[in-house]
Order: structure tokens, then sequence, then C-alpha cells
């Protein structure tokens, strides 16, 4: 990471049944842990999950969206 550029970075918890112990990182990133784990998500500097939760969607507005999109591809 260098100041003034670009990033995206991403904060995975490792401290869980299925993911302890820990004896190599990147082999339990890549075999045990899953998206439950994400606890946080940077995007170009932008905090957009925070401890777990999308800080720009409203979950219940894509909800009613994706319910709305259902019922006009069923009514087709």
């Amino acid at each position: 990471l260098r100041p003034g550029k670009s990033a995206d970075a991403v904060c995975v918890e490792l401290r869980d049944a299925n993911t302890t112990p820990v004896l190599d990182p990147l082999s339990q990133l890549v075999y045990a842990a899953g998206r439950e784990h994400v606890t946080d998500v940077w995007v170009a500097g932008e905090h957009i999950v925070e401890d777990g939760a999308m800080t720009r969607m409203d979950i219940g507005e894509v909800l009613r969206r994706a319910d709305e999109w259902a019922a006009r591809i069923t009514a087709a």
C-alpha cells in the first residue's frame, strides 16, 4: 500500500471452529474460510462492509426489488 494510490483490502476472521488452528494463513483463506468470515471490506479506500454489514446498500430495498423482478419474471 502506498499513499495516494487506490487499494482494496479485506479483513477475514480466522478464529472460528472450522478455520482453527491457523498453521498457514493463506491455506486457511483458500481452503477453510468462506464469505461468513469476511468482516470488513475497503474498495478504493472506501469502507463498504463494516462488521459484516454493507454500508452503501439498503438491504430492504435490494430484497424488495428482487421480489419485484421475481414477480415480473414469473408473470412473463
